[in-house]
C-alpha cells in the first residue's frame, strides 16, 4: 500500500503552471459581480446545473468583444438548457459595470483584475499570442466536461451541443426499488490516456506470476492469471513502474477522492497497487462463472483495511457485457464510459458480469485512508 505524499498542494501547484483539464474539478470561486455583490459559482442555487465560466485577457479587446456578442446570441438556449454562464472579466466592479452595459450583456460579470483565476486555470490566456477569450463548461458536478478557446469561434454553439449530450442522465425520472449506492465519475482517464494504459498492458510486463504469488520485491510491471470463482478469462497486469504510478494516482486523488470526501466523509489518502486488468470473451470455454458469484473486497485480514474499490472503464465501446451487479440492491448492470470511474464500498458484494463481444480493458484500484 502507498501513500500519496503532499498530494493536495502538488495538485495545485501542477494546475496553476499546465492550467486546468477536462476532467479536473473547477476550484472553488467567489468573486464581486458589477454590484460589488459576492458570487459562490457553486452555491446552491447553481450547484447541479451546467456551468459555462467565460474568461478574458483583455475585456477592451475588438476579440474578445465580438466573441461575447456572439455568445450572447444564444443567451436563450442556453438558459432553456439550464446553462448558467458567467463572465469573469479582468475590471473592478464600477469599470465592469460600464463595460457590461455598453455590450449589453445578459449574463452575469464577475470581476477578477488581477487575473488570479485565468492565470491559473489557462494560463494561455495571459501570453504573448495567446487567446485573448476562453469559455470552461461544466458538468453539473462542477467537473470540467470542455475548455473553449480561440479556435472555438462560437462558444455558444458549441457548449450547447455539449449539454445536450447529457439529456437523457439529466432527465426527471422516478425511480423505485432498490438502487446500489455507487459513484460514476466521468473523465477521470481521456480517451489518449485509456489508450496509454492499455499500450502498457500490450508492450510492458510481460513476466507472469503464479496466482498467489504476489509481487513482493518485483522492480518491473508483472501479469498475473486471476483464476477468483472459477474464471478463466481474466488476466491483471500489475503496475511497478513509478511514473505510470504517479500518472494513476493524480488523476484519482484529484478527480475521484473529492467527489468520496464530497459524498460519503470519507477522505482518501492511500491506495494499493494499481491493476490493469484484460477481460476476453470466452464463451466456448468452460468455467468462466463471472455472473454466478458475487464477493466482497476486505472480507479477508490482509485486505480489511479497504474502504472503496474504483473501476475505470478504459474501451467500453470496444465490448458487450463486463458491468458490475450489486446483487443486494438491485439487478441492474452498471457499466461506465470509457474514461469514467464506477466507485463503491468493498463491503458491498458484487458480481463482475461476463464479456459476451471482445475484450473488456479496466484501471482497477482499492483506496483507502487513516480511518
Amino acid at each position: 500500500m502507498q501513500r500519496p505524499a503532499q498530494r493536495a498542494r502538488q495538485q495545485s501547484a501542477k494546475q496553476q503552471s499546465t492550467g486546468i483539464a477536462v476532467g479536473d474539478i473547477f476550484p472553488a470561486f467567489e468573486g464581486p459581480d458589477v454590484d460589488g455583490q459576492m458570487i459562490n459559482l457553486d452555491s446552491d442555487a447553481l450547484a447541479g446545473r451546467p456551468r459555462l465560466v467565460v474568461l478574458l485577457s483583455d475585456a477592451e479587446s475588438s476579440a474578445a468583444k465580438t466573441a461575447l456578442v456572439t455568445l450572447s446570441a444564444w443567451a436563450d438556449r442556453l438558459f432553456s438548457l439550464d446553462i448558467r454562464v458567467f463572465v469573469i472579466a479582468p475590471l473592478e466592479p464600477h469599470a465592469a459595470k460600464a463595460w457590461a452595459s455598453g455590450l449589453s450583456l445578459p449574463f452575469p460579470v464577475l470581476c477578477d483584475p488581477a487575473r488570479a483565476v485565468s492565470k491559473r486555470l489557462v494560463p494561455s490566456l495571459n501570453q504573448t499570442g495567446g487567446p485573448v477569450i476562453a469559455s470552461i463548461l461544466l458538468r453539473p458536478n462542477r467537473h470540467v466536461m470542455a475548455i473553449l478557446a480561440g479556435e472555438t469561434p462560437d462558444h455558444g454553439d458549441v457548449a450547447c451541443a455539449y449539454v445536450e449530450t447529457l439529456a437523457d442522465e439529466r432527465k426527471h425520472r422516478v425511480v423505485s426499488g432498490g438502487v446500489a449506492p455507487v459513484l460514476f465519475v466521468p473523465d477521470v482517464f481521456s480517451s489518449e490516456d485509456c489508450q496509454r494504459l492499455m499500450t502498457i498492458f500490450a508492450l510492458e510486463g510481460h513476466d507472469y506470476v503464479e496466482p498467489g504469488d504476489g509481487g513482493k520485491g518485483r522492480a518491473t510491471d508483472y501479469k498475473m492469471r486471476i483464476p477468483d470463482y472459477g474464471r478463466n478469462d481474466r488476466i491483471d497486469h500489475w503496475v511497478i513502474n513509478p511514473e505510470t504510478t504517479k500518472f494513476i494516482a493524480e488523476r484519482l486523488f484529484s478527480r475521484v477522492a473529492p467527489v468520496v470526501r464530497q459524498t460519503f466523509h470519507y477522505p482518501l489518502t492511500k491506495y494499493e497497487r494499481f491493476r490493469i486488468g484484460r477481460y476476453q470473451a470466452l464463451d466456448s470455454e468452460p468455467g468462466i462463472i463471472g455472473s454466478a458469484h458475487g464477493h466482497r473486497d476486505n472480507t479477508e485480514k490482509q485486505v480489511a483495511h479497504r474502504r472503496f474499490a474504483c473501476s475505470v472503464a478504459l474501451n467500453a465501446e470496444a465490448h458487450d457485457g463486463g458491468g458490475l451487479v450489486f446483487p443486494e440492491h438491485s439487478g441492474a448492470e452498471c457499466a461506465p464510459r470509457t474514461g469514467e470511474a464506477l466507485v463503491f464500498s468493498s463491503s458491498m458484494l458484487h458480481q463482475v458480469m461476463p464479456v459476451t463481444r471482445g475484450t473488456r480493458f479496466v484501471l482497477l484500484s482499492f483506496l483507502f485512508g487513516d480511518i
